[in-house]
């Protein structure tokens, strides 16, 4: 009983200790780096489409509809973000 209880709990901190390594796949740090594109634009913001999502965006790039953006970072529900190449 002993064993097989050892080599149960053994599983699970091998499962835990995958599952730590493993990138972030939720939440705002999800949305670093990923790209999107601009539906409208005004000066230094707009709106641009992330993941599926509308998501109101800030630069200090000027730049224009459909033009491709990277997100550089959240604040709230505010994008920062900058021309893709």
């Amino acid at each position: 009983m002993a064993v097989l209880s050892a080599a149960f709990f053994a599983g699970v901190l091998g499962f835990a200790g995958r599952a730590r390594r493993r990138p972030v796949r939720t939440g705002a740090e999800q949305m670093i780096g990923s790209t999107g594109e601009v539906e409208s634009w005004t000066e230094n913001a707009g709106r641009v489409h992330v993941n599926g999502e509308m998501w109101e965006a800030r630069s200090s790039q000027s730049l224009s509809k459909g033009q491709k953006v990277r997100v550089v970072s959240r604040t709230g529900l505010t994008l920062t973000v900058e021309a893709s190449t």
